[in-house]
């Protein structure tokens, strides 16, 4: 028995579950009335003629809603593997069509499954299906839709994984209930909104012939392709399968992905958790989790309600057209009945007490199977195993690979009841293109046109004025004659002329597309796919076109003229039309007067090859070696020439003209001397018995000599001068199926050509940071250098892509070439958004970021036990001087190094007992390298501050990307899109493109050395000392126009010193130091605010940038020019109060900038060489005297700091 129920019934819960009522399905009150509501909607935009009424639709939800009144849930439960119901009872299958069934409550409300009590047609608590056509053909029309209701909802509850599993799923705390229903019950009537979206992309309801049909098609779906929360690799199912497993963020979860009926990829489980459930189970596999949300489980509704919707709409068709059915045979023998005596009527039935219920079933068991429409329905082929094979279109594949280990659901296996049952197939759901649409007047809602070279008798049968005879006409044309090319051209078909063209003209469309072959089929014209971000969900990979039966092999060119040099010079030029070799032993091609009549060699014709004949000799056309020597001539007035295959049926036929010549091709003369041409087919594809779709050759295009050496004026063995080539069909399953910095991965499928081999197809793979929308977007966009070769039609293909760019979003398309310069359709498109160009887990820069925030995301080292790991020596004769260090997102440290004559930018990695160099770069000789500044692909900024001018760009590897002459270059600041800023000599604020470009110069007085930030506003800021007074400046971002500026009062022309500017994006202020004051301003300057450092103490100034934390400003003192004995501390003062909130006393001048952790920890360093942390507080975490002066500050990583000493060395402190 199952775990659950025992733990249910060991605890006496049995009685209290009904009253509870944990053991519905959707949720009674929103997912129930929501998917009965899109049911009906998608019913009355297919069936317009005969709507179901808003009256009958809210009949019908109510009895959705109430079909959850106790005791009939224990009832909703339908396994079709096994053919079971839940603990016993009866199967929702059963219990929906049985009026006997539902009955069985009269006297023990369903408690007792083997209850036999008498039947009534009257029982009020039945709602069965029978009851309902009974009810129906009664005129109870209200009580037949309310009855239909409670049906429907038991085909809802068949679209639940938990219901077709047989998982109780009885929510009474401690996990025990379905995450799937639960979530799922945010959808109601009123924001759930499928069957517009179902009608757009032109699906059609799914039509069965029978209720028991409806419950195998939607219960073998989500038992076989979806797991409930309790049977996740349960022994009792085979499937679903898990084909693959991806992991999450680098972390140890995984999805385990399956693949839904129609091929599509989607993630079925999440694996490696660990989860509690029903009180006492460990399980290490979910649904749902919080690090995912509800990924898994929208992915399920997505497919789940889409399902039920299609079946939903043909099931209310089935009851309606076999109530109205039923109705006429239950009216006919109530006549009957008032004609007969009472004792003929015995003996027809007519005296028991529940016959109009015998009268129903007799009528359901003798309903004739009608022909299914709009859907195809096939067996289910079975083979015999311990396991059922869930009911499903496509089994998934089950693949042997590496794989997190899910512990199976063990339950004890009962034999399965393998009953075959028939699938459907439903064509996946496309994004509406906006191509090819009207506006249908019977909905007001814009669908596709209907295909005419594509569409059945069925559909066509939608247009006004197209019957049974004229769909069928339609369809005749197709297969005898070829693919309509224009709208226009579908009045060659006999009964439709220029009335019934107007009527239709804006309502159909010959497509983009052409298939090989004819009939009511669907030519595959593919439809595009939302446009994902990082892993979009693929399009099902498209099946291989089927060849035609007929022009697999066409008559393509004719030289009934003969050549120049003799008109009995003939020849005929034949094409293949398919991909693959062709053999032509046993093929004919003749005359209709057997003259000629030609057995064709047996050879073989190449994919998309030309066999020619030559007229009895090989010297016809001189240079080219024919395939086949014959005899016979065609007449000049004309023939009809038949091709024929071994098989003896008609492949090709060329008709005549009206007049009964050639279609096409030019005899010459020789007064006036005119040349003779050949007879060309436009489009192979196209019958040949289509006037138009001959031509003479161009007289340009030519090929091959005659037997006198005149160029021919046809092209034997090459294509013709007037042909229309086929464009390669279109790719509409491009996705990103990953994605890392700048790294994009793409995935698609190899698409077809009707006649180009695939090796001579190419791929144009273009990306631009604007969508497609037009075909100059297109044209304008970068083409990717180093596409994949095209495979064979529906292989796989894959692409990756380096865009050395940051923080856009780019969009991706790709066209198929073939050729003849043939472009495909544009694909899907698809988008990604590149990353930031500053890491958030790095040090990238002066300031920390681009905001200069010098607060970080993570913790540095805080540990009491914190000291020096490791301390590095380099260039130690003659002394050198190391630059300011930071810190790249892959850890590494980067610092420049000169000592007088030689200059390197260094690149170290850490390690646990000691860096190493990576790599050197050698920068201009003697010169000092000023910070730098790294991006978030580890890439590095530098610039001089001496001797040197160029701003240098250097790759992770330490390959030089550019150096261009700019002049001094000051701390470095770099927006997200990569941009960088910094003050230069003579007073320049410069911005460089990410491609080492000058963007922009701009000028101000006072600004040199000191470093800008830079906002998301698109503006930049900065301090300046001009004669002596601190100043705030903004410029545009795009321009470095300037925006505003904001000087500071004070009673002296040479006040103050100023700080770098620092911003504070917790209160959106930026602030800066100027000797004993505090300053800050809003973005906008409105209002300079002078706060005073230490009211108590009195004057100092300020040796660092202002830093922040939560409450507050924290900042270095130092008042060693007042008081040389007083030396330096560090100050916090609250940012509200301006009041010190903590100051703490150090040995000797603090260095320009304090890092602040996220625990609020600050970090700095004295000039004396100490190294300091404090707590939030103010409180010691740890100080490290490193023996050695230096002037730079230390900067973190998580749980480790990084600082350059004067005497050359690169010291690492960690925990």
């Amino acid at each position: 028995m199952n775990r659950k129920l025992v733990l249910i019934l060991l605890g006496g819960a049995l009685s209290s579950f009904f009253v509870t009522q944990n053991l519905l399905a959707y949720d009674q009150h929103n997912t129930h009335p929501a998917l009965t509501s899109e049911a009906v909607n998608f019913f009355n935009l297919n069936f317009p003629k005969s709507p179901i009424s808003e009256k009958e639709k809210q009949l019908l939800i109510k009895g959705a809603v109430e079909e959850d009144i106790l005791p009939r849930p224990v009832n909703h439960f339908y396994d079709p593997v096994y053919q079971r119901g839940w603990a016993g009872y009866r199967s929702s299958k059963v219990w929906a069509r049985s009026s006997a069934q539902q009955q069985e409550t009269r006297s023990l409300l369903a408690l007792n499954p083997w209850s036999l009590q008498k039947s009534s047609e009257n029982w009020p608590a039945d709602f069965s299906y029978e009851r309902a056509l009974l009810d129906y053909a009664k005129g109870n029309r209200d009580r037949a839709f309310e009855a239909f209701g409670h049906v429907m909802h038991l085909l809802e509850d068949a679209n639940v994984p938990e219901h077709t599993r047989n998982d109780t799923h009885l929510d009474v705390g401690h996990n025990t209930g379905s995450p799937y229903e639960s979530t799922m019950a945010k959808w109601n009537p009123d924001n759930f909104d499928m069957a517009k979206k179902l009608y757009q992309s032109r699906q059609k309801p799914v039509l069965l012939d029978d209720l028991d049909k409806y419950f195998d098609a939607i219960a073998g779906y989500s038992n076989g392709y979806f797991f409930s929360e309790d049977t996740i690799q349960s022994e009792k199912f085979i499937n679903p399968k898990i084909i693959k497993f991806k992991n999450i963020n680098n972390s140890e979860l995984s999805l385990g992905i399956g693949i839904d009926k129609n091929g599509v990829e989607f993630p079925i489980v999440l694996a490696n958790v660990e989860i509690l459930r029903n009180f006492i189970q460990i399980k290490n596999a979910t649904l749902y989790h919080e690090s995912i949300g509800t990924t898994i489980l929208d992915g399920y509704w997505d497919r789940l309600s889409k399902d039920f919707v299609l079946h939903g709409a043909g099931a209310l068709k089935m009851f309606l057209e076999q109530a109205e059915e039923f109705k006429k045979e239950y009216e006919a023998r109530q006549a009957l009945k008032k004609e007969s005596k009472k004792s003929f009527a015995s003996i027809l039935g007519f005296g028991s007490q529940n016959n109009g219920i015998a009268m129903v079933q007799e009528f359901l068991n003798g309903t004739e199977v009608r022909p299914l429409l709009r859907s195809e329905v096939e067996p289910l082929k079975l083979s015999p195993s311990p396991k059922a094979e869930p009911l499903s279109v496509t089994t998934p594949v089950a693949t042997s690979i590496p794989s997190p280990i899910i512990s199976p659901t063990s339950s004890p296996v009962p034999t399965p009841s393998l009953t075959p049952t028939p699938t459907v197939k439903v064509e996946p759901s496309e994004e509406d293109s906006r191509s090819d649409l009207f506006k249908d007047p019977r909905s007001d809602l814009e669908v596709e046109k209907i295909n005419i070279n594509t569409a059945g008798k069925e559909e066509l049968m939608s247009l006004k004025g197209i019957g049974e005879v004229k769909s069928g006409a339609i369809v005749e044309y197709r297969e005898t004659r070829g693919f309509f090319e224009k709208i226009e051209h579908i009045m060659d078909v006999k009964g439709i002329g220029l009335v019934t063209f107007d009527g239709i003209k804006d309502f159909i469309t010959v497509g983009d597309t052409f298939k090989v072959g004819g009939g009511g089929g669907g030519a595959q014209t593919a439809g595009p796919t939302p446009t994902p971000t990082l892993s979009p969900t693929p399009s099902p990979t498209p099946e291989p076109e089927l060849e035609s039966a007929l022009r697999k092999v066409v008559i393509n060119e004719i030289a009934w003229m003969g050549t120049a040099s003799s008109s009995n010079d003939e020849w005929i030029e034949l094409y293949n039309t398919s991909s693959q070799s062709m053999s032509l032993s046993g093929w004919t091609l003749k005359a209709q007067d057997n003259q000629p009549n030609i057995s064709l060699a047996s050879k073989s014709i190449d994919p998309f090859g030309f066999y020619l004949l030559e007229r009895t000799s090989g010297q016809t056309i001189s240079d080219i070696v024919s395939d086949q020597i014959y005899t016979g001539a065609l007449g000049n007035g004309g023939e009809i020439l038949e091709l024929w295959d071994a098989g003896e049926n008609l492949q090709d036929i060329v008709s005549k003209s009206a007049s009964g010549g050639w279609y096409a091709g030019n005899n010459g003369s020789t007064s006036p001397p005119q040349a003779k041409f050949s007879m060309e087919r436009i489009n192979p594809l196209t019958s040949g018995s289509n006037s138009t779709n001959w031509g003479n050759n161009n007289g340009l295009t030519k090929n091959g000599l005659d037997a006198g050496g005149n160029a021919v004026n046809g092209t034997p063995r090459s294509k013709n001068s007037i042909f229309v080539g086929q464009k390669p069909s279109k790719i509409s399953n491009l996705a990103i199926s990953s994605g890392s910095g700048q790294k994009v991965n793409f995935s698609w499928t190899a698409p077809s050509d009707q006649d180009t081999l695939s090796t001579n197809l190419q791929y144009n793979f273009r990306y631009a940071t604007k969508s497609f929308d037009t075909t100059g977007d297109w044209d304008t966009a970068k083409l990717a250098s180093g596409s994949p070769a095209v495979g064979n039609f529906g292989s796989g293909a894959s692409f990756s892509l380096a865009i050395p760019d940051f923080n856009k979003t780019y969009y991706f398309a790709v066209k198929t070439k073939d050729v003849d310069n043939n472009f495909s359709d544009l694909s899907n498109q698809v988008s990604f958004l590149l990353p930031s160009a500053i890491g958030s887990t790095s040090w990238a820069m002066s300031g920390f970021d681009s905001s200069h925030t010098l607060k970080t995301s993570f913790l540095g080292p805080i540990s009491a036990s914190s000291s020096a790991k490791w301390s590095i020596q380099f260039w130690s004769n003659p002394a050198s001087n190391f630059g300011q260090p930071v810190v790249a997102p892959n850890s590494t440290v980067y610092f420049g190094v000169q000592n007088g004559t030689a200059a390197q930018l260094w690149a170290v990695v850490p390690s646990g007992s000691g860096g190493s160099a990576k790599w050197e770069y050698s920068a201009t000789s003697g010169a000092s390298i000023g910070t730098p500044a790294v991006l978030s692909d580890n890439s590095v900024l530098f610039g001089y501050t001496s001797i040197g001018t160029e701003f240098t760009k250097v790759s992770d590897t330490g390959t030089l990307k550019y150096a261009n002459n700019i002049g001094r270059v000051y701390p470095i600041v770099v927006d997200k899109y990569g941009t960088s800023y910094f003050t230069s000599s003579a007073d320049k604020l410069v911005a460089v493109a990410l491609d080492g470009t000058q963007k922009w110069v701009t000028y101000q007085e006072g600004i040199t050395g000191l470093s800008p930030v830079a906002l998301d506003d698109g503006k930049i800021y900065l301090t300046s000392r001009l004669n002596g007074v601190p100043n705030f400046y903004a410029f545009d971002a795009k321009d470095g126009n300037w925006l505003w500026s904001k000087t500071m009062s004070t009673g002296s022309s040479t006040c103050c010193g100023v700080s770098d500017v620092s911003y504070d994006a917790v209160n959106d202020f930026l602030y800066a130091g100027a000797d004993q004051y505090i300053l800050k301003i809003d973005r906008n300057g409105n209002t300079l605010e002078q706060i005073t450092a230490d009211r108590q103490v009195g004057w100092g100034y300020t040796t660092t940038m202002i830093s922040q934390d939560t409450n507050n400003l924290v900042f270095g003192l130092d008042f060693s020019i007042n008081n040389p004995a007083s030396k330096s501390a560090v100050y916090a003062v609250n940012k509200s109060t301006k009041e010190v909130a903590w100051k703490y006393g150090v040995d000797a001048k603090i260095n320009k900038q304090i890092a602040i952790d996220s625990g609020g920890n600050a970090y700095f360093s004295t000039q004396n060489g100490w190294v300091y942390s404090l707590s939030q507080t103010g409180g010691l975490n740890w100080k490290i005297d490193l023996s050695g002066t230096t002037s730079a500050y230390p900067v973190i990583g998580p749980g480790v700091l990084y600082i350059t000493l004067d005497n050359a060395r690169l010291v690492k402190i960690g925990e």
